[in-house]
């Protein structure tokens, strides 16, 4: 739970980057990338065919009685094999693309990965550099021992799996149907919805790489306030919560988490958010700085709503309990209507935001 948490394994997709099939320019991460290989079964070049392209390429030098050549870099070999899958022989892996000497060419290494992966070969270098990824730096040449022991297996293997976790699942559902989103994201199947989980549905819907640890942190951040909001609304209703995760009635009740992510994250001006929706045009200030974490979005509540638990009634309600225990006397406040009693106006339980500019 807390590992992807703090150590999230979200690349943002396919579209975000990778190799891409010199022949179809599909990205290769889509499916299992194929390399030209010697008699010996290794890669004779750096470079990466599509199974669907590759099976036709063969095909066609087949019929014609030619000699199989990368479309690339034009280096011949006998025949294509598909890229062995890291989590399953990560020795087989790495000698796929081993040359004569037994060690792979950094290059050779990056091309492999950004071909499994929606990883761009130079950002994940620059990442390496940086040591983001691995504990000590990389040289031109990569053994088997510094490739299994630097850092980089164990951060290609983890964004492996969870790319085969996610890389073919379809559309994202819309928050708005709050069983459909609780069951999607519930990877554990415990029925139990886990903080790790939320974040990484939000991480997913606002493509996100792990790479990038600015963004990470930020979203990270306004997720937190959020999840710190539903914890003490499940305390306050129950006495007690899990802070591991929520159940399906705590997320999709009026005021619970459902609710809560979609006023934080359901329609930011520049970015799909949880409502998959097309982005607005926006020229204004990121959305994603951190001046902007208490920015409220201007949307209606999901279809069939009767209300949501606002930020602004949130504080309200907090501050109407804290005078009403204070104050005997006061315990003619109606608590989850503001503090009427106290001075302040009545927030009404309206069905969304007032539209931008609209007198509140």
């Amino acid at each position: 739970g807390n590992d992807f948490y703090d150590h999230p394994t979200t690349l943002g997709g396919s579209s975000a980057g990778g190799a891409e099939c010199p022949i179809c320019f599909e990205p290769l991460s889509r499916g299992v990338p194929v390399a030209f290989v010697d008699d010996s079964g290794r890669a004779v070049c750096p470079h990466f065919l599509c199974a669907s392209c590759a099976r036709g390429y063969e095909a066609s030098a087949s019929a014609a009685g030619a000699y199989k050549r990368c479309p690339e870099c034009r280096r011949s070999a006998p025949k294509a094999m598909l890229l062995p899958r890291l989590s399953d022989d990560p020795l087989g892996w790495f000698e796929f693309l081993t040359a004569e000497s037994g060690e792979v060419a950094r290059s050779t290494l990056l091309r492999a990965v950004s071909a499994m992966l929606p990883v761009d070969a130079e950002q994940l270098g620059r990442a390496i550099d940086e040591g983001l990824i691995t504990s000590r730096p990389m040289g031109h040449d990569v053994t088997a021992a510094d490739f299994l022991t630097s850092g980089l297996y164990a951060w290609v293997w983890r964004h492996e799996l969870e790319h085969q976790l996610f890389g073919s699942t379809g559309p994202l559902p819309d928050i708005s149907d709050r069983e459909e989103w609780f069951q999607f994201w519930n990877v554990s199947q415990t029925g139990l919805l886990l903080r790790s989980e939320v974040f990484r549905a939000i991480l997913r819907y606002f493509g996100a790489s792990s790479l990038d640890r600015a963004r990470v942190s930020t979203l990270r951040k306004r997720f937190d306030i959020v999840w710190a909001s539903c914890m003490l609304e499940c305390r306050r209703r129950q006495g007690h919560s899990s802070t591991r995760g929520v159940t399906e009635e705590e997320f999709a009740r009026e005021g619970g988490l459902g609710d809560l992510l979609e006023e934080a994250f359901g329609m930011d001006p520049k970015e799909v958010g949880l409502r998959p929706v097309p982005k607005p045009e926006d020229k204004g200030a990121n959305p994603l700085s951190a001046d902007a974490l208490d920015w409220t979005p201007q949307r209606p509540t999901r279809p069939g709503g009767v209300g949501m638990l606002t930020r602004e009634r949130l504080n309200a309600d907090n501050a109407a309990r804290i005078i009403a225990a204070s104050r005997p006397k006061a315990r003619n406040v109606v608590l989850g209507s503001g503090i009427e009693g106290a001075g302040m106006r009545r927030l009404p339980r309206q069905r969304g935001f007032p539209a931008s500019g609209a007198s509140p």
